[in-house]
């Protein structure tokens, strides 16, 4: 008769026990202040999506005289000052209707440290009540854009200056972004503009056209920029309220400064005209003062109504895909609005 052979038990799996030094020094780790160039988001830049580019090129941040950039783990390590002020100069005159609108989006910006100046043109209504209701900074001027910007920039404390309408709307992010730029060494920042789409006609087919202005190079122009920079190129020209955007750029990028744009966030023109009647009387008041702009930068790309912009690949295939006539109404209201602005330059 076998024998029976005695059951194996199996041997119970030990737990590993909790090494208590590793989690005491775990612990203290957590515990650790955070290190100054890590503070108020600055590693914010890791993320930008920038894809295979920028992980092939590291960019060295070059903004307090300390940078390092390595490739093989991507850390940026950098000291800039996180206190940078913002100074958002908006001229204004008459805004009653949409400068709250433009004060609370600045409000809701992700960027904390933001100086809001509002330039009033001699208004009418209750606009410099609202932007001091609203924490802003008010200053009184003649009513002219060029005027109220350079005024506004003579008392903005802000290393940086941004410069907004009064019927603007901007994307929360916007400020955080353009600073970003200017820490990675730009010197001035094209914010992307497109128009309010849902005004009317009018508004729609403006839409369409600011839209394949971006990154034209030619139909946009800096709005935020350093300081040092709007000052050397001599800030905006008093004689002009037309175009006098596109002035202020071209001394920009005569002076050799670095330009950007922005990828993420944008500006929204809420104030677009809503009617064609109010497009050509707006145009007709514009072609007073375009030829002074001609004189200056004889550019006739600025005023002519088909542009080399809407036939762009890329943006010909959006458009047409979001609207069939896209193209051709964006063709048909800007040959009308330069009939306008020439009849604006004669009388």
């Amino acid at each position: 008769m076998s024998r029976l052979r005695p059951r194996r038990q199996r041997p119970t799996r030990r737990r590993h026990e909790p090494n208590i030094n590793s989690h005491q020094n775990h612990h203290n780790c957590r515990s650790q202040k955070p290190k100054p160039y890590l503070k108020n988001n600055l590693l914010k830049l890791l993320h930008n999506r920038q894809g295979s580019t920028f992980r092939r090129n590291p960019p060295t941040y070059e903004t307090d005289g300390y940078a390092h950039a390595t490739t093989s783990n991507m850390l940026l390590r950098w000291r800039v000052s996180a206190t940078v002020l913002v100074s958002i100069v908006i001229p204004a005159r008459n805004a009653a209707k949409t400068l709250p609108l433009t004060l609370r989006s600045i409000k809701r910006q992700t960027y904390p440290h933001i100086e809001v100046i509002v330039v009033d043109g001699r208004s009418s209504d209750n606009t410099a009540e609202i932007a001091k209701s609203h924490g802003a900074r008010v200053i009184t001027t003649r009513p002219n854009r060029s005027i109220q910007r350079n005024a506004g920039a003579l008392l903005a404390r802000g290393d940086i200056l941004y410069f907004v309408d009064a019927d603007f709307y901007l994307t929360p992010g916007v400020v955080q972004e353009c600073v970003d730029l200017i820490h990675s060494g730009a010197d001035a920042v094209i914010v992307l503009n497109i128009s309010n789409p849902l005004k009317g006609t009018v508004a729609k087919i403006r839409y369409y056209e600011r839209m394949s202005y971006y990154r034209s190079g030619t139909y946009e122009a800096a709005r935020c920029m350093t300081r040092q920079t709007f000052w050397k190129a001599g800030g905006y020209d008093p004689q002009l309220y037309a175009n006098e955007d596109y002035d202020l750029h071209a001394r920009i990028a005569a002076t050799g400064a670095k330009t950007a744009h922005t990828r993420k966030n944008f500006e929204i023109h809420l104030d677009e005209p809503a009617t064609w009647r109010e497009l050509i009387t707006k145009s007709i008041y514009y072609g007073h003062n375009i030829t002074k702009y001609l004189k200056k930068n004889p550019n006739p790309a600025h005023i002519t109504p088909i542009r080399p912009t809407y036939l762009k690949k890329e943006y010909a295939a959006w458009a047409t895909r979001k609207w069939t006539w896209a193209i051709p109404a964006v063709i048909i209201q800007k040959t009308i609005q330069a009939y306008a602005t020439a009849i604006g330059k004669i009388i």
